[in-house]
């Protein structure tokens, strides 16, 4: 029992030093696992929440043929789900895009505009997910029976104060702390899987309306780029936010390593999950396309409850509607810690109380009651979800650039780090300044340094060389020409980023600000 006790508390151990190495102490509390990590990056994207809010969308741009929006977005996504997993197990920080930009740019203001924007743009998720659940939850109530507790469901009123509730909820749980959100998303992952899997194949089998090549017809409109491009909006508001993992990741066991993972198996169950639900729901489509079309489209819930019997039909929206409230848990939890890793480097007003986390329930509290109220902010003007959807969607797409800025940078970085030519900058570098503990090049900073080149103290770092798993021996160009070609890059890319330092002022805790701009 000692040893097996013992075995978390080294693994929490070595995830602070290895948080250390950034300057930043340890405070948020590791619970996570693997499944948990997974889970609440699923739990972001969750297909049924994007597919409901906005399927009535695609089918009614380009009617069954909107299928093949899913694939063409799900592999674009992928792809940048490769470089998010790569990217993840260099910096395991709370906040994700913004750590990532201000590492790999190096520039303190495109880290605080890709933060800024991303921030703004998880809220208004925030606020679109919590106005998603009325769709799902009002007609469940009605399948009911209830006199006393019908609600109309096209009542803007109705949805408005759902959401409003539901925004109440949910900040309250991220108070309480992540194992608490963790169990939930546990939980709400079982519960998607269920609904979008297994009540698709009921829907597809035994309720199917349209021929199996229903994804081959329009219903009328043209298949052209601009339909498309309309059509495609679903699945970009549901294919994203598969960083949710790496965002957790200082509350996460063995982040460098689980991260990843965790971030490729949500995006890859939800490509799958997601697209068996809609082809089930093109399937089940009641009536012919061409009146889907002329009606403006319909809703997934209007599909379920015309083909289902009414049991089954309040079980389905039951289980939909808990995967959605699971998927507001998520995206709110994940745009907390990327509000919190901001204020910790000073990037936002009142950084000091947003920052500061409470220490039995180890979450961040002033984050989470600013993001509640960010995304309160787009329920005071309230005319539909679809609206604030769109516009969630809208916020997403400018920052696509911002994400990928400082991949050719971490590329080479880290075709470096292989070759052996990345040395940690110690802390008696000359370039310390005084008052700063640790100074621009903080410990287990890897900076590029030339060939040859030995700064003061580095002979003391060979141990922290090895450690880190670089080799101490730097390649010969020309024994080696491929590698001589890439040091030389690599160089380029130092000398011209030297000018966009970080000026490298530290607070009390030695942490690095990198200022707004």
């Amino acid at each position: 029992m000692a040893t097996e006790s013992a075995a978390p508390a080294a693994s929490v151990d070595q995830d602070a030093a290895d948080l250390a190495q950034y300057g930043y102490k340890q405070e948020l509390k590791r619970s996570l696992n693997i499944f948990s990590s997974f889970a609440v990056a699923f739990s972001y994207i969750s297909p049924a929440t994007g597919i409901f809010t906005l399927f009535i969308l695609g089918i009614g741009t380009l009617g069954g043929a909107f299928f093949w929006t899913w694939p063409v977005v799900w592999l674009g996504q992928f792809i940048v789900a490769l470089v998010f997993a790569e990217v993840s197990t260099h910096f395991p920080l709370a906040g994700s895009v913004f750590q990532w930009t201000k590492y790999l740019s190096k520039n303190k203001t495109y880290a605080w505009y890709a933060g800024w924007i991303y921030l703004w743009a998880g809220a208004l998720t925030v606020a679109a997910v919590v106005a998603t659940l009325p769709l799902a939850l009002i007609p469940m109530i009605d399948n009911l029976g209830i006199s006393s507790i019908k609600m109309d469901p096209a009542s803007l009123t109705n949805q408005k104060w759902i959401a409003a509730v539901t925004l109440i909820v949910i900040t309250m749980l991220n108070i309480f702390g992540v194992r608490l959100v963790a169990l939930i998303n546990n939980t709400g992952v079982l519960f998607e899987i269920l609904g979008l899997f297994v009540f698709a194949i009921i829907l597809a089998l035994f309720n199917h309306h349209q021929s199996v090549g229903v994804v081959f017809h329009t219903g009328g409109p043209s298949f052209n780029a601009s339909n498309f491009l309309v059509a495609m909006f679903m699945g970009l508001f549901v294919i994203y936010g598969f960083d949710t993992a790496s965002t957790l990741a200082e509350e996460s066991h063995e982040p460098r390593k689980k991260a990843p993972q965790a971030v490729l198996a949500s995006i890859a169950a939800a490509g799958v999950i997601g697209g068996v639900f809609i082809y089930a729901m093109l399937l089940a489509t009641p009536g012919s396309m061409s009146s889907v079309i002329k009606a403006g489209g319909i809703s997934p819930a209007a599909i379920i409850d015309a083909n289902l019997s009414n049991a089954l039909s309040v079980a389905y929206l039951l289980v939909v509607s808990v995967a959605i409230f699971v998927c507001c848990l998520s995206i709110q939890a994940s745009t907390i810690r990327l509000g919190y890793g901001m204020s910790r480097d000073r990037q936002l007003p009142f950084s000091g109380a947003i920052s500061r986390v409470n220490q039995r329930t180890g979450t961040p509290i002033g984050a989470c009651i600013m993001v509640a109220l960010m995304a309160a902010i787009f329920l005071l003007k309230y005319a539909g979800v679809a609206y604030i959807a769109i516009a969630a969607t809208g916020m997403i797409l400018p920052l696509l650039p911002v994400r990928h800025g400082g991949d050719h940078a971490g590329a080479v970085e880290g075709l470096a780090a292989r070759e052996g030519r990345l040395q940690p900058r110690p802390l008696g570098h000359a370039h310390q300044r005084a008052g700063d503990p640790l100074g621009p090049g903080h410990a287990g900073e890897l900076r590029l340094a030339p060939r040859g080149h030995q700064p003061e103290g580095v002979g003391d770092h060979r141990a922290r060389l090895l450690e880190l798993g670089l080799p101490q021996q730097r390649p010969d160009p020309v024994a080696d020409p491929g590698r001589g070609a890439a040091r030389r890059l690599g160089l380029l890319l130092d000398q011209a980023r030297a000018d966009t330092q970080p000026s490298g002022h530290g607070d009390r805790r030695g942490r690095i600000r990198i200022g707004g701009p």
